[in-house]
Formats: C-alpha cells, structure tokens, sequence
C-alpha cells in the first residue's frame, strides 16, 4: 500500500521530470501531433468533449488542494454540493465519452491507425480506466466534494510538503486507491505521448505577427510559373 500512497507518487515525479528533459534536450516536437488531416469528422467529436470534461475535472481537482478551507465553506452549502457533484460527474461523463470515440477512431479508421504508436492506444485506455474509476467513486462514495476535504487534501499536501502522511487515505475503498494509481501512471506516461502538448502554451501566436495562408493549386502553380 506504501509503494501505491508513497512510491508511485515520487517515481511518477522523477519519471516526468526525466522524460522532459530528455524530450526537449532532444528537441523533439512537443505537440499533439494531430492526426486532424487524416479524419477530421470523429476527431472533432471526441475531442471537444474531452477536452471540456477534462478542464472541468482538473480544475474541481486542483481548486481543493490549493484552496481547501475556502472549498469547505463553499460545499458546506447543500445546494452548492450539489452543484459541484452534478458539475462533477457530467463532466465525467462528457470526457469518457471522447475517450472512447477518440479510441475507436484510432483503431477504426485505417489512415489513422496506420499513423498510431503503440503509447497512443495505451495513453487512450489508461485515460479511460481513470475517467471511469473517478466516476465510479463519485457513484459508490458520494459527496466525496466533502470528504476528500479531509482525506485525500490533506494526503497530497503532504506529498507536495514531501511529508507523506498516507494514513489519511490508507482506509479508504479500493477504487479510490485504484484511481490515485492511475493518476500516478498517467503522470509518469506524459512525456512519451501526445499528452505532452498540455504543458506547453503557444505564446508566440501573441506577439507574432499576422501570417496568411494562400493555397496553390497544381494548375495555379503551372501558370505562376508560365508567367514569369
């Protein structure tokens, strides 16, 4: 249990921190390598959900840990919990449902397919096993808005202060350990998969400046030629 609450957390850290460095000493493309110009149709409905259901997660994830006693007033409200919960599993919902198109896009579609590593269809299940595991928290415990205030906030303030105190979650049901687990897993994967492309930000498109496409034709191209 120690190795699941204690050892996967800092070798996850390690194992980023590595992997980033590697990659950009590398100068490896640190994009989501977007497989848009091979199927663009599917692509577009998974994504947008993910997207979506993910941002809204991570953020309901982050807000507690960095904010828990003004978190606590805030779900002390019944109809505010209540929200936060609704808020909670729709975005569940919303993100394992472009997982799962995502997913069978990748394997359905022979182009992309073709184009795929195997990290992409591993990243695709583990993202999915998460997203399911936190739903199924959300199902089995509720208002886990309320309770993780004093389990699992305290338990990764801990990690983050390095003075792990594991007992906070050690009595805890399965599936929640299950689902820190695979937090740890998808940390360690982010630098050898697309994933990567989350923690960069294009602050060049800001300052640079205005750049326009012009498509050429084949026959466009001949008579541009032709002319001079």
């Amino acid at each position: 249990m120690n190795f699941v609450l204690i050892g996967m957390p800092y070798a996850a850290v390690a194992i980023l921190i590595a992997g980033l460095i590697v990659r950009f000493r590398s100068q490896a493309t640190i994009s989501s390598q977007s497989s848009q110009i091979l199927e663009s149709r599917w692509l577009l409905f998974g994504t947008v959900p993910f997207h979506i259901g993910i941002a809204v997660l991570f953020f309901g994830h982050l807000i507690p840990l960095l904010f828990p006693n003004a978190w606590r007033a805030f779900v002390s409200d019944h109809a505010m919990l209540i929200a936060v919960e609704g808020t909670g599993i729709a975005a569940g919902v919303l993100s394992l449902i472009g997982l799962v198109v995502l997913f069978v896009r990748r394997m359905a579609s022979a182009a992309v397919h073709a184009s795929s590593r195997s990290a992409d269809g591993i990243v695709l299940v583990v993202l999915i096993a998460q997203v399911a595991a936190g739903l199924a928290v959300a199902a089995t415990h509720r208002w886990g808005a309320v309770w993780s205030i004093g389990t699992v906030v305290p338990y990764l303030r801990g990690l983050l202060l390095f003075r792990p105190e594991p007992a906070f979650v050690a009595g805890l049901p399965a599936i929640l350990m299950w689902h820190l687990a695979g937090a740890w897993v998808v940390l360690a994967l982010l630098p050898f998969t697309r994933l990567v492309h989350m923690l960069t930000f294009p602050f060049r498109y800001v300052y640079r400046p205005p750049q326009k496409v012009v498509w050429v034709t084949r026959r466009g191209a001949i008579d541009g030629i032709r002319a001079d």
